[in-house]
């Protein structure tokens, strides 16, 4: 296949942020991974961590035998540094019986709540209980019993906490969601409440987001049949009050078959994710999915596979919200890193974009690593933990030495990111010719673009290599065009000096004898542009915004009438960037317009 490439750089003026692309970023390790739990005898399993905005972090897992009777929570407390400062310490006071699937939250100054389910201690079944701390590791409020209602068992407990140590604890009770809300001195806010509306059938699983400094929250679920066929995903959110607002919402598109065990995330700027696992809709067993809503609660795009990989089965998945509108998934995926199974992570922005790929979080490869669980601090420290459990339930693990043991790995984000992206598109421009075109608005140690090709969007070959212009902190535009007839998949995996690299969003560009040729000429233009539909007749539809992001017009029109209204509107527009969507009969320009 011959190759045509073309680099073209001219400098751009910022046009409107709704067609921005976030920033991309590095995750590197920090240390490597390392045993948390100090007895190693028998079991330590389903670990917990959170980390607050100065990177400090504390790690809370269940250990079997160690408190003298079945299962305890035990915690530890970790300074940024990644150095104990209060080591292995037993949470619950009550000790009979079994205490099992600790949850912890942590606010900015370093205050820690524990949750728990205790078995036989509220008189029937299981209780939810919790006990906070300050960051010295210091118990400043006594264990306490979450749920009023003891009848039958109260389980699956989740906590989530402000900046300023107010927070709420979620279960799930008789196939119900529950809720209560706490003060940072450990006073009721709230009794308990239900969650769900729908009450039939069951709802189980909760997870629970909260807005670090307005205090609004999002409660996320799983509702047997409520969608039509099996598990479904569904949410509410609520003020700082506790006020519901609106209604409960279906948050998973894809109703066949199963989707289950969600976790949600929300960043600073009330900007939220909601992930599950679903089953069969990549093709294998279960794969990651999520989806994305802006802060008044509208969902951005659809929803969206996570997991590159989707042989076999990938379950098990939490996120955590980093800076600058990323966030980090983790989950578990089996028989990929070679025995059992193993912890995987990638990082994406609130727009889809691939910002880390999928990577393997553990190093040791030998048994079982999984039920992850992950925290970064939203600030631009750039830190971020990822715990899980290690080894076999029973016999000899390879690597702690007796059953399960619990493991992190630290990781630093290396803030501030290398590029901020503009754009990037891929369209034909004949039916043997593709061209991609992407823009920067800055860089910093950016050696290049390498590009890559796919059939599936899963298998990705490089085709060429753009250099990058190193730093830079002008806006900066680039363009490759390749020979291929048939429909493919591009991205970019842009490329810093010292190795490290990130991607772009994903392309799809259909092949050349099935659709019309949507191009806007010339570009950068100082006169009229002619917009070439191709073979297209019927009405398409046209959008033009300028850099401030005030729509210029919008039109249901001819290709020709498009074509017209477009150079009507240019000369009487000043010089500058202006963005051009054009969609119809299945394809869609979206393109900058430089008007010079």
């Amino acid at each position: 296949m011959r190759l045509v490439s073309i680099t073209l750089s001219f400098t751009l003026v910022l046009f409107l942020l709704s067609f921005v692309l976030p920033l991309s970023a590095q995750l590197t390790t920090s240390g490597g991974e390392t045993l948390v739990n100090t007895t190693t005898a028998n079991s330590q399993q389903n670990p917990s961590v959170a980390m607050d905005i100065q990177g400090r972090y504390v790690i809370a897992w269940e250990s079997l035998a160690e408190d003298g009777d079945e299962y305890g929570i035990y915690a530890k407390v970790y300074d940024a540094a990644n150095s104990v400062s209060v080591s292995d310490f037993l949470v619950n006071a009550t000790t009979s019986d079994a205490q099992r699937f600790p949850e912890v939250a942590i606010d900015t100054a370093g205050n820690f709540v524990v949750v728990w389910q205790s078995l036989n201690q509220d008189g029937d079944e299981w209780g939810i209980y919790f006990r906070k701390y300050t960051v010295s590791g210091t118990s400043s409020i006594s264990e306490t019993r979450v749920n009023v209602t003891t009848s039958g068992s109260q389980r699956q407990p989740q906590v989530a906490m402000q900046s300023s140590g107010d927070f709420v604890i979620v279960w799930e009770s008789d196939t119900n969601i529950y809720a209560r809300m706490y003060t940072a001195s450990g006073v009721t806010k709230t009794s308990e409440f239900v969650v769900n509306t729908t009450t039939l059938g069951s709802q189980i699983f909760p997870s629970v987001a909260v807005e670090a400094d307005d205090g609004n929250f999002l409660i996320t679920w799983q509702s047997l049949n409520q969608d039509g066929d099996g598990y479904g995903i569904y949410a509410q959110k609520y003020d700082a009050s506790g006020a519901t607002v609106g209604s409960e919402f279906r948050v998973n598109t894809e109703t066949s078959q199963h989707q289950l065990m969600p976790n949600a995330a929300i960043d600073d700027l009330g900007e939220t994710v909601i992930t599950w696992a679903s089953y069969l809709q990549d093709g294998s067993e279960y794969g990651i999915y999520a989806q994305f809503y802006d802060s008044s609660g509208t969902a951005r795009g659809s929803e969206f596979r996570v997991n590159t990989t989707t042989s076999s089965s990938q379950h098990y998945v939490d996120v955590s919200a980093t800076d600058n509108g990323t966030f980090i998934f983790s989950w578990t995926s089996f028989d990929q890193d070679g025995n059992y199974s193993g912890v995987y992570s990638a990082i994406y922005d609130k727009e889809q974009a691939v910002v880390l790929a999928e990577n393997l979080v553990n190093t040791n490869t030998t048994d079982y690593q999984q039920f992850s669980s992950v925290s970064s601090n939203q600030s631009s420290v750039g830190s971020a933990m990822v715990v899980w459990q290690d080894g076999l339930l029973t016999g000899t693990s390879a690597n702690e030495g007796d059953d399960f043991g619990v493991y992190s790995q630290a990781y630093t984000t290396n803030l501030p990111f290398p590029i901020s992206w503009l754009e990037f598109q891929a369209h034909r421009v004949s039916t043997e010719a593709v061209r991609l075109q992407w823009s920067t608005a800055s860089e910093s140690e950016n050696a290049g673009f390498e590009v890559e090709i796919s059939e599936n969007g899963q298998v990705f070959e490089k085709i060429g290599f753009v250099e990058g212009k190193g730093n830079s902190t002008s806006l900066q535009g680039y363009t490759f065009e390749y020979f291929q007839q048939n429909a493919a998949f591009y991205r970019l995996k842009q490329v810093d000096f010292d190795g490290a690299f990130s991607y772009s969003p994903i392309r799809f560009v259909q092949g050349g004898e099935n659709r019309p040729l949507f191009t806007l000429f010339p570009n950068p233009t100082s006169g009229e542009v002619t917009l070439d539909m191709g073979n297209f007749t019927g009405a398409a539809h046209l959008r033009m915004w300028d850099a401030h992001g005030k729509q210029l017009t919008e039109a249901f029109e001819s290709p020709t009438q498009l074509n017209l209204r477009i150079n009507q509107i240019l000369p009487k527009l000043p010089l500058g960037i202006y963005h051009i969507q054009v969609s119809g009969g299945g394809q869609t320009l979206s393109t900058p317009l430089l008007k010079e």
